[in-house]
């Protein structure tokens, strides 16, 4: 089974930070954070508290398994501005995951159609990728066509 100090550093670095920001989380210097990592020392719950809520897997320091609920930083900010959202906009977020989700798995010509809480619905023919900001307000069909020639570049190049 792996240390206590070993899964901190692990998490420490999965949120991308270094040993003075993530003491001072929870108000240490970077001297106490080494030696938690070192196991010279070990973290008390208020420290443990603190790292909470910058998203650090708190049951997997203490028992070396992942919890199921653990979020980033990241995720923790999505989820807070999705539930500052009225209904429309939680409807508009949804149907983004959903093209977003269909656009990442599916082949470079998709159709997707998104309806949410009988809102409307959105339908998408041809590659998706494009960012429409703003309402969008239509008393009926509207079709977009946009053509471009360049060459889509691979990202994991």
């Amino acid at each position: 089974m792996r240390s206590v100090g070993e899964i901190l550093k692990e998490e420490r670095q999965r949120l991308g930070m270094n040993q003075d920001d993530f003491a001072a989380v929870a108000g240490l210097k970077r001297r106490a954070q080494t030696l938690y990592e070192q196991n010279e020392r070990a973290p008390d719950a208020l420290y443990l508290r603190a790292l909470a809520t910058i998203g650090v897997d708190v049951q997997y320091i203490l028992t070396g398994e992942k919890a199921a609920s653990a979020i980033t930083k990241d995720e923790k900010e999505l989820l807070s501005g999705y539930r500052s959202l009225d209904i429309r906009g939680k409807s508009n977020m949804l149907g983004m995951l959903d093209v977003m989700g269909a656009a990442a798995t599916a082949p470079t010509v998709t159709t997707s159609t998104v309806t949410r809480h009988n809102i409307g619905s959105v339908q998408f023919h041809g590659e998706v990728g494009g960012v429409s900001n703003g309402d969008q307000h239509t008393a009926g069909d509207l079709n977009v066509r946009v053509v471009s020639k360049k060459k889509k570049k691979d990202i994991r190049e």
